[in-house]
């Protein structure tokens, strides 16, 4: 036999504990590590007297810069391309466009006089952004130029999009339960 609890039976302060802990974990660091696992960056190139400058930003949800890193008189970038397949030319291949050489993962290794950085690119981007930094290089007066570089596409802007999302749902409801707080508590006092 089961008991109807009643439509205005309070909470206790341990439940409301544990689910805001729950939404917590759930809604802000869940996201946080996905969009750290597939990160979104930023490659800055100047052209000082020096040499070239790159400034890196990475993002966290998407928008949020959570680091900077300059790295002055840049002598080249290395593109690290792992996990090779090469596909035999056969027609199942080819019906699947599966032809050639393809790479799982790549990266950017930034050096210059200091230690090298490294950002995460997808292959093929990993490969234009290093053409590109090499035609910087090579011109006389650039424009500074700021290029955008994710780690997979579908994973940093698709899942890193709709987490990203998920975060501000939840921290546009505890702002507005914040602010609707005194008007709760104001209510409250006149009822009773």
């Amino acid at each position: 036999m089961t008991t109807a609890t009643p439509a205005n039976a309070r909470t206790s302060l341990l439940g409301v504990v544990i689910t805001q802990a729950i939404a917590f974990v759930g809604c802000l660091v869940v996201p946080v590590i996905v969009t750290l696992i597939a990160p979104l960056s930023t490659l800055d190139f100047v052209k000082s007297g020096r040499g070239t400058t790159v400034t890196v930003t990475r993002y966290v949800l998407i928008v949020v810069p959570w680091r900077t890193q300059r790295i002055d008189d840049v002598v080249r970038l290395r593109v690290d391309l792992t996990a090779e397949f090469r596909h035999a030319n056969t027609q199942e291949n080819r019906r699947k466009d599966r032809t050639g050489t393809s790479h799982a993962t790549g990266q950017i290794a930034i050096i210059g006089n200091g230690p090298e950085v490294i950002v995460q690119a997808a292959t093929d981007l990993a490969q234009e952004v290093a053409l590109r930094f090499e035609r910087f290089s090579a011109a006389s007066t650039p424009a500074p130029t700021s290029i955008p570089v994710y780690a997979s596409w579908s994973l940093s802007y698709l899942l890193g999009g709709a987490v990203t999302a998920l975060c501000a749902l939840y921290v546009a409801g505890v702002v507005l339960s914040v602010i609707a707080l005194p008007f709760r508590v104001r209510a409250k006092s006149r009822n009773g």
